[in-house]
């Protein structure tokens, strides 16, 4: 008998970001406002579905399964929070569940004894207060292509993380990037890489899961320079500071990864001039303005 019991109890299915809101959350909630646990509820099945749209609106569909006879009732809301719309569906089957109950009671019955004023406050309530919006901490894995910083184009890896609010992000970011040697004629030449860390400040305009940014920020490192292919080869560490300003695009994927691409461009403050032969063949100088692009995935671990 009590396994059956346990069959017939209600149930509640959610459809909603890991982070928004879980099964456990909601049925906490219409436990307080009922007074029971809803797992003593029969005859019900509830299917909740939140999902986020343009404009940082959130939309709510919440169905309602009578098990008698298979009738489905549903009905929408929308709300500009996610945990907002996890309160009203909460409440919205409690009121689900004591409508039903009172049309189940045998007609002649007398009522039940009014709700406590607590409950009955609660379940009157008319719309919660919409929670704040969590801050996340994204770790980010990126390739990157430069033109301009080094001789010819470069590539290479970073990683970093990022500080994410409502419509605004904060992006820490390393870097090493490598370029094929460049060498004057027949009379040598050298390998550079640049190393660099930098931060960048973006704004960002959703459009349901994906998201447009505008950033601008700057980076500090070095150039590492290697002699090579001359008589007397010496190694250099020549200081290296860009501002920067770009354009991206990220999509989220799921609950815990999103893609992301950025490209714009570096303005150095300085452009050290690298030559051989007593200062007589330049090797290269870095361009006034270098193009950067970055491709990744960011990874919602925190």
């Amino acid at each position: 008998m009590l396994a059956a019991r346990e069959g017939n109890a209600a149930e509640i299915q959610i459809h909603a970001s890991h982070d928004c809101a879980t099964r456990a959350d909601v049925a906490d909630q219409v436990d307080a406002l009922l007074g029971r646990p809803v797992s003593e509820v029969e005859g019900l099945d509830f299917d909740v579905d939140i999902a986020e749209r343009p404009e940082h609106r959130w939309r709510l569909r919440l169905a309602t399964i009578n098990r008698a006879d298979g009738a489905r009732r549903s009905r929408e809301i929308e709300g500009s929070g996610c945990a907002q719309l996890a309160d009203a569906a909460a409440i919205a089957i409690t009121m689900s569940i004591q409508t039903n109950r009172a049309a189940a009671e045998p007609a002649g019955q007398a009522p039940p004894p009014p709700a406590r004023p607590e409950a009955a406050t609660m379940a009157a309530a008319p719309a919660p207060v919409a929670r704040p919006q969590p801050l996340r901490l994204p770790i980010a894995i990126s390739a990157l292509v430069d033109s301009g910083a080094l001789p010819h184009a470069g590539w290479g890896l970073g990683i970093g993380a990022a500080l994410e609010g409502r419509r605004w992000r904060i992006i820490g970011e390393g870097a090493f990037l490598l370029s094929p040697e460049a060498r004057v004629a027949d009379a040598g030449g050298g390998q550079f890489r640049l190393i660099i860390g930098g931060v960048l400040a973006c704004l960002e305009q959703r459009l349901g899961q994906m998201a447009i940014l505008g950033c601008a920020g700057g980076e500090a490192g070095i150039i590492q320079a290697d002699g090579s292919g001359i008589n007397h080869p010496r190694d250099q560490n020549v200081p290296w500071e860009a501002g920067r300003l770009e354009l991206g695009l990220v999509g989220r994927l799921n609950a815990t990864l999103s893609l992301f691409v950025r490209a714009g461009v570096t303005v150095p403050w300085s452009r050290p001039t690298f030559t051989i032969n007593n200062d007589n063949l330049t090797v290269y100088r870095p361009d006034a303005v270098t193009g950067r692009a970055t491709v990744g995935a960011l990874f919602d671990l925190f």
